[in-house]
């Protein structure tokens, strides 16, 4: 017999309550087969004593009822909490299954919009022309003579870029750029009378000699000519900016090489001042020159590619405001999925314009602020295409 067993403990309260109820008969029925009283009042004594006996069964028989009366109601209240277990686990499933039924719907209503918004790119892309003199340049060409137009604007300006580099330099120091500028000019007046001369000197040991004479200012018929050509310089250098009469001879050092064989030890501050101006002109053109650069290209098209670069951006706005899940991971990894599926839309040419526009437009600002830190770009720009050398440190901060 299990002793946990509720009706186990409740047949033994009923039989002790069957007990104290009829156990006083009996005893009145013993009683009356064996008389030990007299008379009535001898009963009270009886009485007392069966009362005495039955109470306390009685409260035997409560106690016991009542440990039932809990044990049942423990059981009720553990039945309880699993049917309270099992509608949280229901209710829990029932809102998972809510939550990625509605993140479906959601997606679905992303994707469709995100999409029909892929397609109108390609239609802005598609309907782009641009009237080129007697030649029209629609789609992508757009973009590829836009380059072009850049680079060449680039190379027209750069006699500008070079003076305002000196002048960088040079912090408008006007008396320090005088003598480089006389120092640059009396090199290349040598090495131009060495060319113009060595032909009288055939022999490969005749004409190193007749070179060092020139370099080192030993040659009387260079000496005589000097101080002649030294007074015109002058004279032309008083009449015009120095700053940019140097500019224009440095550019032919830079453009054409730096012939330092011609260099004397008094012209070492000379050779490394055009070295500096070279690695800056080339390597790192100064900011606001591919600024000017960029904007006037733009301002001149911008009724044709200005409302293509507003819709990139409102694409790619729309991704970056898409919650996904609301884990941030996960979050993170399917906004990067749909921004790969549009940077999959764009060509090279598109995406190195694209580039130049967030780096280089003052327009282009909100697009750089939600593009940064995410490498939007990763390593599909093709760096040998790059206008500026030192368009990959500026890449380098975007990402």
């Amino acid at each position: 017999m299990n002793l946990k067993d509720e009706n186990v403990w409740i047949r033994i309260g009923g039989l002790i309550v069957i007990f104290s109820i009829f156990h006083p008969i009996l005893l009145l029925l013993i009683n009356s087969v064996f008389p030990s009283f007299s008379n009535i009042g001898n009963l009270g004594p009886v009485g007392d004593f069966i009362g005495g006996t039955t109470v306390g069964f009685l409260s035997l028989a409560s106690i016991v009822f009542v440990v039932v009366a809990i044990i049942m109601q423990k059981k009720e209240l553990e039945m309880q909490r699993d049917d309270l277990a099992l509608q949280r686990d229901e209710l829990k499933k029932t809102r998972e299954e809510f939550e990625l039924s509605n993140q479906t719907l959601l997606k679905q209503q992303f994707e469709n919009t995100f999409f029909n918004m892929i397609n109108l790119h390609h239609n802005i892309l598609n309907n782009l022309e641009l009237d080129h003199s007697s030649e029209v340049k629609t789609g992508r060409n757009v973009f590829t003579y836009l380059y072009e137009e850049m680079k060449n604007n680039y190379n027209k300006c750069k006699p500008d870029y070079l003076e305002d580099i000196c002048r960088e330099f040079m912090k408008n120091d006007n008396a320090k750029m005088y003598d480089i500028t006389l120092s640059l000019y009396w090199i290349n007046q040598k090495r131009y009378y060495f060319l113009t001369n060595c032909i009288y000197y055939p022999d490969p040991i005749e004409e190193k000699e007749f070179k060092d004479s020139i370099i080192n200012e030993k040659n009387t018929q260079w000496i005589d000519e000097k101080q002649d050509r030294l007074e015109k310089f002058k004279s032309m250098i008083e009449k015009a900016d120095a700053f940019k009469v140097f500019s224009e001879i440095a550019a032919i050092y830079i453009n054409q090489g730096i012939p330092e064989e011609f260099f004397c030890d008094q012209d070492k501050d000379t050779l490394s001042f055009l070295y500096c101006v070279k690695n800056t002109y080339y390597k790192s053109p100064f900011f606001i020159h591919k600024l000017r650069i960029y904007e006037e290209m733009y301002s001149e098209n911008q009724s044709i590619i200005g409302h293509y670069y507003r819709n990139l951006y409102r694409i790619f706005k729309f991704i970056q405001d898409q919650n996904f899940s609301s884990n941030n991971q996960k979050n993170k990894e399917e906004q990067s999925n749909y921004r790969g599926i549009l940077r999959a839309q764009l060509s090279s040419i598109e995406l190195l314009m694209l580039f130049y526009n967030i780096a280089y437009s003052e327009k282009g600002e909100k697009f750089k602020h939600i593009i940064s830190d995410l490498n939007f770009f990763d390593d599909h720009l093709i760096e040998s295409e790059f206008i500026w050398k030192n368009d990959n440190a500026v890449l380098e901060e975007i990402k």
